[in-house]
């Protein structure tokens, strides 16, 4: 926290060793700090189910730090791109917009739609029921088997 956030808390008589659960800072504006302990609500829990414990930290930043490092991001995310390029390509006319990341938007029909779903493919639909626009989404780990 900033020095100036900090000595804000202080002025406030917030107590910095007090567990959080005692009290929640809300924002108002970088000089005005409130605690109100009933929003707190399941944060503990939700704080540790996400993994967000100091404890826990070390692994995460292992990960990201090599996750990073070794390019491993940019490896996968150019493999996810190019295949959403490739269903763009495959889209035609029905492409609705640019392929720019992995994401796919296409106009099918609400039966194309049906036809899809049946034959077991997975995807969003987008905007108005009858509009029959679809988005798809690949992943990084996307078998190349399943994209035209």
């Amino acid at each position: 926290m900033r020095q100036e956030g900090l000595a804000a808390l202080l002025d406030h008589h917030a107590d910095p060793n007090a567990p959080l659960k005692t009290w929640t800072p809300t924002r108002r504006s970088s000089e005005d700090y409130h605690f109100d302990p009933a929003l707190v609500g399941d944060f503990e829990l939700r704080r540790k189910r996400a993994g967000h414990l100091l404890s826990k930290s070390r692994y995460v930043a292992a990960q990201l730090l090599a996750y990073l490092e070794t390019g491993v991001w940019r490896r996968n995310a150019g493999r996810a791109n190019a295949l959403a390029q490739a269903i763009g390509r495959a889209a035609g006319a029905a492409l609705l917009h640019p392929v720019e990341a992995n994401e796919v938007f296409v106009g099918l029909g609400a039966e194309r739609r049906r036809a899809l779903r049946a034959a077991g493919f997975e995807f969003y639909d987008w905007g108005p029921e009858s509009a029959g626009e679809a988005r798809f989404v690949v992943s990084w780990d996307q078998p190349e088997g399943d994209v035209p």
